[in-house]
């Protein structure tokens, strides 16, 4: 059945997903094995299935080329690469990697004139992020609470009935934050 409680625990789980902060990336450059390696462990959480990739020397490869990441140096990716590469990752389950190199655009000017300016914005991300799941929780709580409410659907039809109604009312937010995110992308980038 459809409760608050199994909802609260994907949640959880969703929430639960260990973030790469700024202070897990080590200083010291890595080669490429050593990157996708280092990916692949520390983000396992946001894989749908344990024998996905997170990235693989071909995309990685492939993202540098277009520009998305600064060259590596003698075969080396460093910090920097490996927060870009992150993002990469979490944008590109969303919009076209045009879009990305369009987002990132700023963020390799503030990088110019400031070393740390990257890292400040995807440690200030991250901890926005956070903030977002508790926001999510309750939202999709409040959805939850108008399906039990309703009804509409017959007691058959209920379970099938409330599980697609929330799965289409959550795509559907994301769809519209998704449009919305493009927009801000088309207008000010």
């Amino acid at each position: 059945m459809l409760e608050s409680v199994n909802i609260n625990s994907l949640i959880q789980e969703i929430s639960s997903a260990k973030q790469v902060k700024s202070t897990d990336i080590p200083d010291i450059d890595l080669y490429m094995d050593q990157l996708t390696t280092f990916l692949d462990n520390k983000m396992s959480g946001y894989k749908r299935n344990n024998k996905d990739k997170v990235l693989t020397k071909a995309m990685i490869n492939n993202y540098a080329k277009a520009g998305l990441l600064i060259p590596p140096q003698n075969k080396k990716y460093s910090k920097e690469n490996m927060i870009l590469l992150i993002m990469i990752y979490r944008l590109k389950q969303l919009i076209p990697i045009n879009d990305i190199d369009r987002l990132f655009a700023p963020l390799f000017q503030g990088m110019k004139g400031d070393p740390g300016f990257l890292e400040r914005i995807y440690d200030i991300f991250l901890e926005m992020e956070q903030e977002r799941y508790a926001k999510l929780e309750k939202a999709v709580l409040q959805e939850l609470d108008s399906l039990n409410s309703m009804e509409k659907l017959q007691q058959e039809e209920e379970q099938a009935g409330k599980c697609f109604l929330l799965v289409m009312l959550l795509l559907s937010r994301a769809e519209t934050e998704k449009r919305l995110a493009e927009k801000i992308i088309d207008s000010y980038l």
